[in-house]
């Protein structure tokens, strides 16, 4: 289904990286609403106590097994109303009440509690009705409920403007720009070069991570990239520049697009060589924002992309 609002004003830009109150209980009351209805049985089975099958799921194990994977989302699960709820209960009660916070786990944890979810849910299928203990006994298609999950999931990221998606492989990418995002994901390099492929490679999976630290390696890997990519063709330091200069050529098609592209390489150097990209001096600037990381990585990498294909 798609919303009238979206009809209308289109989608809303995937552009928030931050998963807020509201999209953390739409959450909760997703996966709460599978617990009712023994989606997470197959793996974590309520057995009939007569001993027909499974009949629902067992939340005390889904509980210990969450604990043990992604032991930072507190259990039970609490929504961002569960503050208000205990305020008006402690009010109703004559005890006073101290405003504070409504703390929500952190977004890499609720991406982690999604993933758990992802891997242990399936499609209950209702088998036959126990009269004396009132309840179904079930089967389970686990594909079909990992794709409904994953449906369901993707539409409230991209309904709340998310950078997110969950992957079938049970991954959660950040999303980029689309059409850059569209030719990152297609390339496969063969520059000649084994050691230049495989950071490229590492680069490019590391860019569409949620995980800032991934993403800081990300930007590392091809700024190392890039210095392999200068040395080419060079057998000492002191040829480096011959090299880098050699490529440059070969990028040309005139004087002043041979300066403007020299000058755009040595700025990603001195970039490079400024920030914690390659170097990790106490003096040097630290990238900490995901919009400052992916516009240095989209720079660079569109210099590198040239270069090679001018091989």
């Amino acid at each position: 289904m798609e919303y009238f609002s979206d009809k209308e004003l289109g989608a809303n830009a995937r552009i928030s990286e931050t998963i807020n109150s509201e999209v953390w209980n739409g959450i909760v009351a997703k996966v709460k609403a599978l617990i009712l209805n023994g989606a997470f049985g197959e793996r974590f089975p309520n057995r009939c106590e007569d001993g027909h099958g499974i009949s629902g799921t067992d939340e005390e194990l889904f509980k210990d097994a969450l604990m043990a994977e992604v032991p930072e989302v507190e259990w039970p699960i609490k929504s961002g109303n569960w503050m208000q709820n205990a305020m008006q209960d402690a009010i109703q009660n004559g005890h006073l009440w101290r405003s504070e916070k409504v703390a929500i786990p952190k977004t890499l944890y609720i991406l982690d509690f999604i993933q758990f979810c992802y891997k242990h849910v399936s499609e209950p299928i209702k088998i036959g009705y126990h009269e004396y203990r009132r309840h179904h006994h079930l089967n389970f298609n686990a594909e079909n409920g990992r794709q409904i999950f994953l449906e369901d999931i993707n539409y409230i990221f991209k309904r709340n403007g998310l950078i997110y998606e969950l992957q079938k492989s049970g991954d959660i990418i950040r999303l980029g720009p689309p059409v850059l995002m569209e030719q990152l994901v297609s390339l496969v390099f063969n520059t000649g070069d084994s050691d230049l492929d495989l950071m490229l490679e590492r680069a490019i999976k590391k860019i569409f991570s949620p995980d800032p630290a991934i993403l800081q390696e990300a930007i590392e890997s091809l700024w190392d990239a890039w210095e392999r990519l200068k040395s080419i063709g060079a057998s000492s330091q002191s040829e480096k520049k011959l090299s880098i200069s050699t490529l440059l050529d070969k990028v040309s098609f005139d004087e002043r697009f041979r300066e403007m592209i020299e000058t755009e390489a040595a700025a990603l150097t001195i970039i490079g060589n400024s920030f914690q990209i390659r170097h990790s001096e106490v003096y040097q600037s630290k990238i900490n924002k995901t919009a400052h990381i992916e516009y240095l990585f989209y720079r660079l990498f569109s210099m590198i992309t040239l270069i090679i294909k001018s091989k």
